[in-house]
């Protein structure tokens, strides 16, 4: 059956202004910058030695439906949620850098037949614990940076390794320059639960992930590309063989030429996951609605 913790935290709203980092909220500074081409991301890249990138994620739901059979009887709630972390991540040199979760955070509540609880609050092992990310032979290994791992966080840095190895920038835009009015096909990879919450964590991902480059702005002397992204997707939920997934919206995005990071982001979906239960007697269930998933980076150089 679908378990109900990926289900709760996902939400949406449809597009609206172009985004830009919190930094950058009311400095605006827009001017033309010449139409030739950019490289947008370089494999494995890390911040600059001293520079330091704040990023704050955030996902919420708001009246995501969810709907459970079993035995005939049909039972229906509601999701309200907001999930919110902030890690940091510290140039060290080349091949070498810092990353410290600061903090997480879970709000909302979950009704369901009729009763209103609170979502339990995720634990991370490694909060406001440093880590070192080390390259080598074109992977990145994780290890703390004082003392030995205990279990738990061991495999949280196994997970954290293979998030960064799986490199969503350079998947996404690859290294191919790119001038604005460029349209390409993403792959697949680029969609992934550490982006776009649990509801991504899926297998059999197939459909279209397009990303355009719209345009070249200067922000706080800084030239970033404004992004156009889109998706329509169909997969099985991870741990639900009788699933499906289906995952459709845009986003806008904010990149940094300077710093190959993005500034600002704001994707905006409905989603669908249901499971006629894996096992005879299990319910089905149902959770679908409007998803939005927001960040911003803001860059701190020595």
């Amino acid at each position: 059956m679908i378990h109900l913790r990926p289900l709760v935290t996902t939400a949406a709203l449809l597009l609206s202004a172009p985004i830009v980092s919190a930094q950058d909220k009311n400095k605006d500074k827009s001017e033309a910058i010449p139409m030739d081409t950019h490289v947008l991301a370089t494999q494995g890249a890390a911040p600059a030695l001293g520079t330091t990138f704040t990023i704050t994620r955030i996902i919420a739901s708001d009246g995501m439906s969810m709907k459970m059979s079993s035995g005939g009887k049909l039972t229906e709630g509601t999701v309200v949620k907001k999930e919110t972390t902030v890690e940091t991540l510290e140039g060290l040199g080349p091949g070498k850098m810092r990353r410290t979760l600061m903090s997480t955070g879970d709000e909302g509540t979950v009704t369901f037949n009729g009763q209103a609880s609170r979502p339990p609050r995720r634990l991370d092992s490694l909060l406001e614990t440093p880590v070192i990310l080390t390259r080598a032979k074109g992977s990145w290994i994780a290890d703390l940076e004082k003392g030995p791992a205990f279990e738990n966080q061991k495999r949280a840095l196994q997970l954290l390794e293979q998030t960064v190895n799986r490199d969503f920038a350079f998947t996404g835009y690859g290294s191919a320059p790119h001038k604005p009015g460029d349209k390409w096909n993403a792959s697949l990879e680029a969609f992934g639960p550490e982006l776009f919450g649990e509801f991504a964590n899926a297998k059999d991902v197939k459909g279209t992930f397009t990303l355009e480059l719209t345009g070249i702005k200067q922000q706080l002397d800084t030239p970033c590309a404004q992004l156009k992204a889109t998706f329509d997707l169909k997969g099985t939920p991870k741990g639900d063989p009788t699933g499906t997934f289906t995952f459709k919206g845009e986003g806008d995005i904010l990149r940094s030429l300077r710093d190959q990071v993005d500034l600002g982001w704001k994707y905006t979906a409905v989603i669908d996951v249901s499971a006629k239960g894996a096992a005879p007697g299990q319910p089905s269930m149902q959770v679908s609605g409007p998803l939005i998933i927001t960040g911003t980076t803001t860059v701190k150089r020595p």
